[in-house]
């Protein structure tokens, strides 16, 4: 599905290579020394006005660190430096020993000479009220040592709606032991295909999405449609009207949603080797009221009853299945058609990275690699808007739920009531994975067939999160050779100063579905007169000059800007 007729560019302001000048030594005990250079990174980017980590593989204090352009940095496995603009070879070495590592980076000019950060610990900074300050990003450890530490007004308002927007959660087995499950051609033995004849019968087990239970439910379903690429059970007590918008479901599904989910992530394993992703509609989901829909990773391995065993896996359905809300209507309401294809657009992106991100590798025999719930969330999210149907989804409220509170909600880490899954998390990096989306590219349309996406570098850079050997936050910048926390300040700054209405287009409708592609509000601003505190990888923007000096005490190495206009 994916056309080649583009190409990306992207200007790079850091070339870096790796140079091993010597490999190891042999030492008195005849032992080989040998190390690597962690940090920097081969090939990244760095302003001037950030510190750079500068680490090794060897715990050895002996070690020292200089620049071809500012001289010697440091001794020790780890220093933290700023180095000025310009190429700069890096050399690492044991002086007493004839080794040595190297690597090239060249660094730019920082892009704002008013960002604060902070480079040494214990450090204290106060930054006067009349220097204007009117926003603060912090990439680092929650900050609370502020002449103001959280907000005190209105936590409460959010206890009672958080519900309504925590829809779609991603269902995931706690009791799988990944690292031990059997290699795929032994488990595979143990699982029969299923004939797509239409009327086949067959007892699924569902998860209870309330998380009451770690029991499942049993439930025996009808093949009710099957083709090259689906095939979908119901129950069988259905209406006239939930067979009709089923169909709906089905028809968006076959035509619009998998084709294009599969163009931007790739394929789902095969778990039951029929070539077919299975959707099972079930009244429990309606009925328990949580969630529109879910994907159970535990259905990828076999089934197991023996509790003592380390396979212990009771419930599994041994197939590549995403579990569905009945749909109740045409296109209003939490369980409109509409809305229950954009939530299997958001769970087999889900089921297509497990397969990628954890399943794949485990057949080749790697440890297990399970990506981080903040992350798998927001690109099932963006995978929702992308593929047409964000806004049925709900997906928009997400976006708009995270700009509206930007103080509660952290990008990557707990929110304001230590969560670390919530409607404004998602929404928060849904955001910042389109601002990156975009920034790599983006993609276009074919306007010949509008169902065909032309990949300019958007598309790329989620598969490479995807194909990652790394999981969560710091995956996210290995596209741009950057760090994640470095382009994280970068969309804060351009949200900061131009808003979301300059940085997205608001009128970008989808040609196929004609739903919205990224409509979302503008941030919220924050009063400096009320109390804070500043969560990991947050930001707040204010309305005004605070009326005080404001005094930062950093106990931890932590990269934090204050905003100036």
């Amino acid at each position: 599905m994916l056309k080649n007729e583009s190409k990306f560019t992207l200007t790079v302001i850091l070339i870096a290579s790796f140079f091993e000048l010597s490999s190891c030594i042999q030492n008195e005990n005849d032992k080989c020394i040998n190390f690597e250079i962690k940090s920097p990174k081969s090939d990244w980017t760095y302003y001037s006005t950030e510190p750079i980590i500068f680490a090794s593989s060897l715990d050895n204090d002996s070690l020292e660190w200089e620049s071809s352009l500012d001289g010697k940095l440091g001794s020790g496995p780890q220093i933290s430096v700023c180095l000025s603009s310009g190429e700069h070879l890096i050399t690492l070495s044991l002086p007493e020993q004839e080794i040595s590592k190297c690597v090239k980076v060249i660094v730019i000019q920082g892009q704002n000479e008013n960002v604060f950060y902070v480079t040494y610990v214990p450090c204290k900074k106060t930054i006067k009220k009349e220097a204007c300050t009117t926003g603060i990003i912090n990439t680092g450890e929650k900050i609370t040592e502020f002449n103001f530490s959280f907000l005190t007004d209105s936590v409460n308002k959010f206890l009672s709606c958080e519900s309504e927007f925590l829809i779609d959660p991603s269902i995931w087995c706690d009791n799988i032991n990944y690292a031990k499950l059997k290699p795929y051609n032994e488990i595979s033995l143990n699982r029969s295909i299923i004939e797509p004849i239409l009327g086949n019968r067959k007892l699924f087990y569902i998860a209870d999405t309330t998380g009451s239970s770690s029991n499942a439910s049993s439930i025996n379903a009808v093949l009710y449609y099957s083709s090259d690429n689906i095939c979908a059970w119901v129950p069988e007590d259905l209406t006239e009207d939930e067979y009709s918008y089923i169909d709906i479901c089905l028809e968006n599904l076959e035509t619009i949603a998998l084709p294009r989910t599969k163009t931007l992530w790739g394929s789902c394993a095969d778990i039951n080797g029929d070539k077919k992703i299975a959707i099972l509609f079930s009244h429990t989901i309606n009925e328990e009221g949580i969630a529109l829909g879910f994907f159970n990773s535990a259905d990828f391995f076999t089934r197991n009853v023996d509790k003592s065993s380390s396979h212990y896996n009771p419930f599994s359905n041994e197939c590549d299945i995403i579990y569905a809300a009945i749909p109740e209507s045409l296109d209003e309401g939490s369980f409109s058609a509409s809305a229950i294809t954009a939530t299997l657009i958001h769970e087999i992106t889900h089921a297509i990275n497990f397969t990628n991100k954890t399943y794949n590798k485990l057949l080749l025999g790697k440890s297990e690699l399970v990506e981080e719930i903040f992350l798998n969330e927001g690109l099932s999210h963006l995978s929702e808007s992308l593929c047409g149907y964000g806004v049925s989804g709900g997906n928009n409220r997400f976006v708009n739920y995270y700009l509206n509170n930007m103080a509660y909600f952290s990008f990557a880490g707990n929110d304001y009531l230590g969560r670390t899954d919530s409607a404004g998390c998602r929404g928060a990096t849904c955001l910042f994975l389109y601002w990156l989306f975009l920034k790599a590219g983006g993609m276009s349309y074919d306007k010949s067939n509008p169902l065909y996406f032309i990949d300019k570098g958007g598309i790329s850079f989620l598969q490479s999160v995807v194909a990652s050997e790394s999981t969560g936050w710091n995956s996210i910048g290995e596209y741009f050779k950057k760090d994640t926390d470095f382009l994280f300040m970068e969309f804060c700054v351009e949200l900061f100063n131009k808003g979301t209405v300059a940085i997205f287009d608001q009128k970008l409708r989808d040609p196929t579905t004609g739903e919205f592609v990224f409509p979302c509000n503008e941030p919220e601003l924050y009063s400096s007169t009320k109390e804070y505190s500043v969560l990991s990888k947050s930001a707040i923007f204010f309305t005004d000059i605070p009326s005080s000096d404001i005094t930062m005490n950093a106990n931890k190495f932590t990269p934090f800007y204050f905003l100036y206009k």
